[in-house]
């Protein structure tokens, strides 16, 4: 049995995910979304998004049509700023999980998926 450490996943991992795109634009909004599942997945050990979670952080975007936003096209500069502002407002919701004491979900998930052990 080797000695592992608990990972409490709050969101902080999140914050020095690469926000990089390069200069492939433009982008469409459901391309940065991709990108952004996929790089905050791999700083989460590999673990995927629930979709609860993509919902709330998109709603934080306040993009009212997400048909037309997944859609629409962007530059790379806004393409950046949009992947950043997403990742931020999922680790926020991570963060929110683990502090909500009074939402019986938050304790679900305190309990069962907060946490991963690492080797």
């Amino acid at each position: 049995m080797s000695d592992g450490t608990l990972q409490v996943l709050d969101g902080t991992h999140l914050r020095g995910v690469d926000l990089s795109l390069g200069d492939d634009g433009p982008f469409t909004g459901a391309k940065i979304l991709d990108i952004a599942h996929s790089r905050a997945s791999s700083s989460l050990f590999g673990l995927s998004l629930p979709d609860s979670l993509k919902v709330s952080a998109l709603t934080r975007l306040r993009t009212p049509d997400t048909d037309a936003f997944r859609s629409a096209y962007y530059s790379a500069d806004k393409a950046s700023e949009i992947l950043r502002d997403y990742i931020s407002a999922i680790a926020d919701e991570l963060k929110g999980l683990l502090s909500s004491s009074s939402d019986h979900h938050a304790k679900h998930c305190r309990s069962t998926c907060a946490c991963v052990w690492s080797t």
